[in-house]
């Protein structure tokens, strides 16, 4: 563009200009989701003349490469970044191409691939769409759950259903039918909600018999106490305390039976129920100052489970059974029978820090019952927990944590094969909301109380900044999910969304500094636009930059301006504000910080450069000039580098009014010359209609300078040609046309329409005799020229063409009254001529009276009309000079 314009400047003008062709209407691609990817725009030149150019994107996720391009043909390169693209979404925009061939705009649209089976994904709305998929077209249900991004399923964003596919999938790409089968399964058991709540064993009281049926003594033998006690002695000796052995030593003790430790293995064998044990036996060993440590929990579970508080049974062994609670809750321990003893023994008085420590895991213990014997796992998985934990399943039950509600319980055989649909019942051991209470007061900083109390904020909403520090810190624990980290953050955003000034004002660094952190994060669109507001909010402009060039967000005008103007002072990232800005300007946005950075740094198509020109210039004339500061040193800017691109790129339209305009900001000298070039060449050389000031300025341009020979010829050519139309000239014209003539006769330059000056006394020395044919040539080669003379000559002989100025040539031929020169044009290798025509004499073709030419043109004139008199005189007339020419020249 600066070598053009440095050429027009001198009045150079190059009329072979490039004819601009891009072949698609429209660039289009695909690429996967979350990458990157190269594309071309391929650009040419129709008529095989060299172009430069410039190409701007309007994306800054739509990189031109290598802006700059040249030649015949180009390949632009542009590099798409779909980091945070999901498939099927799309990058919208435009390429502006701008040429010394014109200017283009070429829309894009890149998308991220959505392959037919991400589609059939993206159908499974519901768990059941996915079941009945399953069920009719297994093998492409197979062919899904393989696929990584199978996770997008919108039914998985069910917590449970997403739990499942993460302990089936494993590396997705290696599961099989089987894992298939019990995600299925698992997801079949939990839409009908089979998870079976067991109802406490033996709750009932009474004094009914465990049974009436023993393995060790038939029915008959049973009613016979001899052989009741004798096998009780053989039981006691065999150490034997199994529920079957309990109904021996309960009828034993029922006929009177004075076995040695008969008492003991009673309770040794005491089953966990509700059987009521004879009075005599409870006092006996209310009475027993070192109990056994055997006996303790069998023993203390059954008194809790048949008497109240105010039953003396009850106080005898009240003190005894809550120490021995104490001593169990420290040591961590529970099972069905322990939980009864907690439950009515520990009271929230009694919880110190040290049990409380410790309490928590009991309370949350579940116990479940499984039948298959297969089984010898529970795998645990928990949505706010990043790990999964499994227990060992021992006679059908296993006891183990579970904090959290939607947990999902899986089983696993010795092989380490999982499974979903088995069966199994499930109790809580231990609820008592007034002891985890207590222990959360305690010791809040326990993991799972931390996490709880944060599921609880997620629940109800942040309602104060120190539940929105509690968040930040807790979505930074190792422990958590990347899904409960991913529903902390939201929670976070919305409510630094909904802060006040002040509010937002009395945050801490670190609220500061996870926000800055969480910016490097890839979120959904509608989290990132939270984000960037409150990044904006908190006055994080760096760190609002770095988002946007990374992550697309919700565009919104009032956000971006907030952006906008809070970065100005920035001199970093350049390109994405400028992209920004010129979105503001386009949704109406038009304060003087914007335009003057638009006018200052915006460069693309002429007309969008026009549009913040004329929209800069309405607010000047609206607004006090005092606050407009480097305004208007902006505008000129603005209209210097329109005004060279509209020469570069050979635009006509509004040339003249940019600049009238630059002219008005103080516009200098080396553009304006450029400028009266190019409409001087448009008049001279392509024959268009120019305003009358530009022949003004030339007047004044050629009048200035004192040597009219540095004076650029276009300019003496357009202004005499000019002047050779008007029917009168002043007499400053007059001047200025007399010293034009003689530099053109001093250069031997002549052209068709200075025949209207040869009666002139401006320029009396004008060639004479000759009769001028000019051409305007459409192609770089010079055009070939072949005539013949009427009606002399039969044949066409070609003539020198003589390139008089840029594209125009012109040739000489002499022609006497009665003649004819007909022509024929060609451009390059041609067959047919480009233009044909004939020329005859002029009456007025400036031969002298009585010179040679002259008289032999009198002598063809007066021959035709058949005047002899005169023609014998001229003829005299003519052999007198010519031998005087003889004698005067010749050795």
């Amino acid at each position: 563009m600066k070598d053009k314009i440095n050429k027009l400047a001198r009045g150079i003008v190059d009329l072979s200009a490039p004819s601009l062709y891009v072949a698609e209407s429209s660039l289009e691609g695909e690429l996967e989701p979350g990458e990157n990817e190269r594309f071309r725009l391929n650009i040419s030149s129709r008529n095989g003349v060299s172009m430069k150019g410039l190409v701007y994107s309007d994306h800054i996720f739509v990189k031109v490469e290598r802006a700059a391009f040249g030649g015949i043909r180009s390949s632009v390169p542009l590099l798409v970044e779909g980091g945070d693209l999901s498939a099927g979404e799309e990058l919208k925009g435009k390429l502006s191409v701008i040429s010394n061939g014109g200017e283009l705009q070429i829309p894009y649209c890149f998308r991220a691939r959505l392959s037919p089976e991400l589609r059939e994904i993206r159908r499974l709305r519901r768990t059941e769409d996915f079941l009945r998929l399953y069920e009719e077209d297994p093998k492409l249900a197979l062919q899904l759950f393989r696929r990584k991004d199978f996770r997008e399923a919108p039914f998985l964003e069910d917590s449970r259903a997403r739990l499942y596919f993460r302990a089936f999938s494993g590396n997705a790409g290696n599961a099989g039918k089987r894992e298939l089968q019990e995600f299925s399964a698992a997801l079949r058991r939990q839409s009908r909600g089979a998870e079976t709540e067991r109802r406490e064993r033996g709750a009932e009281t009474g004094t009914a018999p465990f049974g009436e049926r023993s393995f060790y003594l038939s029915e008959e033998e049973l009613k016979d106490p001899r052989r009741v006690e004798e096998m009780a002695r053989r039981l006691i000796e065999a150490d034997i305390a199994d529920p079957e052995a309990f109904l021996i030593y309960q009828r034993a003790i029922e006929s009177g039976s004075r076995l040695t430790r008969l008492y003991e293995y009673c309770i040794y064998a005491l089953p966990d129920s509700g059987i009521r044990l004879p009075r005599e036996l409870y006092l006996y060993f209310a009475y027993e100052s070192r109990l056994e440590e055997r006996m303790k929990l069998p023993l203390y579970s059954n008194v809790l489970r048949n008497f109240q508080e105010d039953s003396d049974i009850y106080q005898s062994f009240e003190r005894e059974i809550q120490r021995f609670a104490i001593d169990k809750l420290l040591a961590g321990k529970i099972d069905e029978r322990l939980s009864l003893i907690y439950e009515r023994m520990i009271y929230p008085d009694m919880v110190d820090r040290r049990i409380a420590r410790v309490l928590p895991q009991l309370l949350y213990t579940c116990e479940v019952f499984v039948e298959d014997p297969r089984m010898k796992k529970l795998i645990l998985l928990q949505p706010e927990l990043r790990r999964e934990e499994s227990f060992p399943i021992r006679d059908g039950r296993v006891f183990f944590p579970q904090y959290f509600p939607e947990a999902v319980i899986l089983f696993q055989d010795e092989e380490g094969r999982r499974y979903g649909g088995v069966p199994y019942e499930k109790r809580r051991l231990l609820h008592k909301p007034e002891l985890e209470k207590r222990c959360m007061e305690l010791v809040p900083e326990q993991v799972f109380f931390r996490l709880l109390r944060a599921e609880q904020v997620l629940r109800s909403g942040i309602r104060s900044t120190a539940e929105l520090a509690f968040l930040e810190k807790e979505s930074e624990s190792p422990l958590i999910s990347s899904d409960f980290r991913h529903a902390i953050l939201v929670s976070v955003l919305r409510c630094h969304s909904k802060l006040t000034e002040r509010e937002a004002a009395s945050l801490t660094k670190r609220d500061l500094d996870y926000l800055k952190g969480i910016a490097k994060e890839g979120k959904s669109l509608g989290e990132r636009t939270l984000l960037f507001s409150d990044l904006l909010k908190r006055g994080e402009y760096e760190s609002a930059s770095e988002l946007l060039l990374s992550h697309r967000i919700g565009w919104d005008r009032l956000l971006i301006s907030d952006f906008f103007h809070g970065s100005m002072e920035r001199e970093s990232h350049e390109e994405l504000f400028l992209l920004e800005g010129k979105k503001l300007f386009d949704s109406g946005a038009g304060d003087f910080t914007l335009l003057q950075f638009l006018l200052e740094h915006y460069n693309g198509l002429s007309d969008e450069m026009d549009r913040i020109l004329r929209r800069a210039l309405e607010k000047e004339r609206g607004e006090d000039a005092r606050e407009t500061g480097g305004f208007r040193e902006a505008e000129r800017s603005m209209a210097e580098r329109l005004l060279a691109q509209l020469l570069f790129t050979e635009r006509r339209e509004k040339l003249d009014e940019v600049y009238d305009i630059y002219a008005s900001l103080g516009g200098g000298e080396l553009l304006k010359r450029a400028w009266l070039s190019q409409r001087a060449a448009d008049y001279f050389l392509l024959g268009r209609s120019v305003p009358e000031r530009i022949f003004q300025l030339l007047g004044e341009e050629i009048d200035s300078e004192s040597r009219i020979e540095k004076i650029p010829l276009l300019y003496l050519l357009s202004l005499s040609l000019h002047y050779s139309e008007k029917k009168s000239l002043t007499e400053k014209e007059r001047e200025l046309l007399s010293g034009i003539l003689r530099e053109l006769r001093r250069k031997n330059i002549f052209f068709r329409y200075m025949e209207k000056f040869r009666d002139s006394p401006l320029l009396p020395e004008l060639p004479a005799g000759r009769n001028f044919l000019e051409y305007r040539g459409e192609r770089e080669g010079k055009p070939r020229l072949f005539v013949r003379i009427l009606p002399g000559e039969k044949n066409f002989h070609e003539e020198e063409f003589q390139r008089a100025f840029q594209n125009i040539y012109t040739a000489a031929l002499p022609l006497f009254a009665g003649e004819e020169a007909e022509y024929r044009i060609y451009e390059g290798n041609g067959a047919e001529p480009v233009k044909s025509g004939s020329i005859r004499p002029e009456r007025t073709a400036g031969w002298a009276e009585n010179g040679l030419f002259g008289l032999l043109d009198r002598m063809g004139r007066l021959y035709e009309e058949g005047r002899g008199e005169e023609l014998r005189d001229t003829m005299l007339l003519y052999l007198e000079k010519e031998a005087m020419i003889e004698t005067l020249f010749s050795d």
